[in-house]
């Protein structure tokens, strides 16, 4: 288990910001291991494993980080100092000196504008706010993705999300909206759901419910054939996580290198 240290500050639902970084810790920890490769690009030369994002929901302030302002008067400046980085003319803020380092290895945008003045995470997650498309309609950028370069087998899925569960809605990490429930993303909320291994239940059991479920489909497929495909999908995609040991391997961070965790 990584444990960040320090005050317990909270979001205005109850949500602490050092859970909600211990949660991101575990999501780049596990996400950075070789069983869980995401999006695999096509084109020739360099290939990525996989685009991890890490939310910092109602986070650093970019006068305060990567956009010091050191010229700008007091009341619009942050109240810390800029250090150089590698790359010439760029400061970071003097509370990052390892991502000063690695600056020549980042590519900071300055340009994204928040359009309304609230906490909702829809902006950063889709490109648009909610007052210009409805909020349900408009994907997650990692359902695009996940629609774009599908899985890399048959049981990983292309897209993890571990964003944080809010009380009030437009907090929360949005779906695949008009592309369809079959790239929503999985996610693993709670104790026996993120266990993702079968309990209670022998495996004739298992194969029995789904030769049921099979024949379930069969018969909806002749009296109504809409929104089956998306089921499908969901429903094989919940197989191969249950039946296969690992997507759970991939997520159990202790199987990282200690070098690594400690750098998290």
């Amino acid at each position: 288990m990584l444990r960040l240290f320090g005050h317990a500050h909270r979001y205005c639902d109850g949500v602490s910001r050092r859970s909600f970084l211990q949660i991101g810790g575990l999501a780049a920890g596990g996400l950075s291991l070789a069983d869980l490769q995401a999006v695999q690009p096509r084109s020739a030369g360099r290939q990525h494993k996989a685009v991890i994002m890490v939310y910092l929901s109602g986070g650093l302030p970019h006068q305060d980080t990567f956009d010091m302002k050191p010229e700008a008067p007091a009341e619009v400046r942050g109240e810390f100092q800029p250090i150089q980085t590698t790359v010439p003319g760029t400061q970071f803020c003097e509370l990052l000196p390892k991502l000063s380092m690695v600056a020549d290895k980042c590519s900071i945008v300055r340009s994204c504008v928040g359009q309304r003045d609230e906490h909702s995470s829809f902006q950063n997650l889709t490109g648009y706010t909610m007052g210009e498309v409805q909020r349900d309609g408009i994907p997650n950028f990692g359902s695009v993705i996940a629609r774009t370069w599908g899985q890399v087998n048959e049981v990983t899925p292309p897209f993890v999300d571990l964003f944080p569960t809010m009380q009030h809605r437009p907090y929360n990490s949005t779906g695949a909206g008009y592309l369809g429930s079959a790239f929503n993303q999985v996610r693993a909320d709670g104790e026996d759901l993120a266990s993702m291994q079968l309990r209670y239940i022998e495996g004739s059991q298992f194969q029995g419910r789904q030769s049921l479920l099979e024949q379930l489909d069969t018969f909806r497929r002749q009296a109504d054939s809409r929104n089956l495909d998306n089921m499908q999908e969901s429903y094989q995609r919940a197989f191969d996580v249950l039946t296969s040991s690992r997507l759970v391997e991939a997520m159990n961070v202790e199987r990282e290198d200690a070098s690594v965790l400690a750098m998290y």
